[in-house]
């Protein structure tokens, strides 16, 4: 079956972390981590009234967008009796709209409940360097690979030859799935050069730096691949992959392509659209 790249098959790729991107920046300073969080503005809509020297608590409303991790703290107005703002202590991390802030009085009766406002998400990518999107983005725009002109998915396993002594037959028994998916592109870059020659093979941990090769398997280690076969029908999601190999080719009369080569031993999901769930500790 012959699929025509950009039309039947799209690829996109994250990381196995929420909201954490890497990019390459287009200052030549190598890869590094883009966290989506929650940026410093705050826009007060209703100040709200409390018990006067009570501090309301803060409560953050972020729907289905997956952020996390977020800590504020509220000001209250010279009155003692009103909320003025409030004070980001931590950006937090995933979230892929602007989450809502309610604030709950406290401190007995009479304690205000009106009070609300929201806060804004920044993402600051460099333009057209990113390699791989947060999970949370896993089959939106910004993750697509693109300038795609080929794409090897390979689906097998790892099996194991028993042999029985006195008889003939031998049993093959699985150990584990193993899975590769060959991404081939007009090389329009040098992101893929510098992800694979800067250690960042294995993903990113956290917010804060990339995994070491030489760690032990994590839920949240390695590159989620997306490779959408039919939209809407068939999405084959590879769950922590590595970069196992990344090649070019180089023509002196034509395109310069390249190949990046991710494998894993996760057994990939397949449903029909992408799978952005986290990783359990029992598929590894």
């Amino acid at each position: 079956m012959v699929f025509y790249l950009g039309r039947d098959v799209k690829v996109y790729l994250t990381t196995e972390e929420a909201g954490s991107a890497v990019t390459v920046s287009g200052a030549g300073l190598g890869p590094y981590i883009d966290v989506v969080g929650v940026a410093d503005t705050f826009t007060l809509t209703n100040s709200g009234t409390y018990v006067s020297g009570t501090v309301p608590a803060i409560t953050v409303t972020d729907g289905a967008t997956g952020g996390s991790g977020l800590a504020l703290t509220a000001t209250m107005a010279t009155d003692g009796l009103s909320v003025s703002g409030a004070t980001i202590t931590n950006s937090g991390s995933g979230y892929r709209s602007a989450p809502t802030l309610a604030f709950a009085g406290s401190g007995g009766a009479g304690s205000g409940t009106t009070a609300s406002g929201t806060i804004t998400v920044q993402k600051g990518s460099d333009g057209y360097t990113i390699f791989a999107d947060g999970l949370n983005w896993g089959a939106s725009g910004t993750a697509r690979v693109t300038d795609l002109t080929g794409v090897d998915l390979s689906i097998g396993a790892v099996d194991e030859d028993i042999t029985y002594m006195g008889l003939r037959s031998i049993t093959k028994a699985e150990i584990k799935k193993e899975t590769t998916v060959s991404l081939t592109r007009k090389k329009p870059d040098a992101v893929w050069d510098m992800i694979y020659n800067s250690s960042w093979r294995c993903g990113v941990s956290g917010t804060s730096s990339a995994w070491s090769d030489l760690e032990g398997p994590k839920t949240n280690k390695g590159y989620r691949v997306y490779v959408t076969l039919k939209s809407g029908t068939e999405v084959f999601s590879i769950s922590n992959t590595y970069i196992s190999a990344h090649t070019l080719s180089l023509n002196a009369d034509g395109t310069a392509e390249e190949t990046m080569e991710f494998a894993t031993y996760v057994t990939p999901t397949i449903s029909t659209s992408a799978h952005t769930g986290a990783t359990s500790a029992t598929n590894l």
